[in-house]
């Protein structure tokens, strides 16, 4: 899943806490623009598995989705 960290009704480490609950083993890459790197390492403390700068290339998220798999052993 793909979450940025600012979004209008709810913002993302809590929209991430919330789908941890649900599904703790969802990934979750959280997009982040250079005024947001507190909330980005607040984000991966609360299980994030990693972030994208933005702008986000389509390259860095096909890029971040292969690492992911790779990681998980799936790929």
């Amino acid at each position: 899943m793909l979450l940025d960290i600012v979004m209008p009704k709810k913002d993302g480490i809590e929209a991430l806490k919330e789908i941890k609950v649900i599904k703790e083993d969802t990934y979750i890459v959280m997009a982040s623009s250079v005024g947001t790197q507190s909330n980005l390492i607040k984000a991966l403390k609360a299980g994030a598995n990693t972030f994208l700068q933005k702008p986000v290339s389509p390259e860095a998220v096909i890029e971040t989705i292969e690492q992911l798999i790779k990681e998980r052993g799936e790929g």
